[in-house]
């Protein structure tokens, strides 16, 4: 993934999230940032195009058990 503007904006935020599940938080911000009305994840995938991508509907991330670790 090209380097996405949001991303310098979203930085400190970096640390907490896995490279790959990274990548879908920039694009699920972008895509919320984008969206009308309600802000749910489809509607933000659709705001960013992904619609037609293969795995649409189990685009999600995946990371809440890494991330309650790190708290402590």
């Amino acid at each position: 993934m090209r380097s996405h503007p949001l991303a310098l904006l979203l930085a400190p935020f970096r640390s907490a999230f896995s490279r790959p599940t990274w990548q879908k938080v920039v694009l699920l911000v972008e895509g919320a940032l984008s969206t009308h009305g309600h802000r749910t994840v489809t509607a933000a995938l659709r705001a960013v195009g992904l619609q037609e991508e293969r795995h649409f509907n189990g685009f999600h991330c995946n990371d809440a058990e890494k991330l309650s670790t790190r708290r402590g």
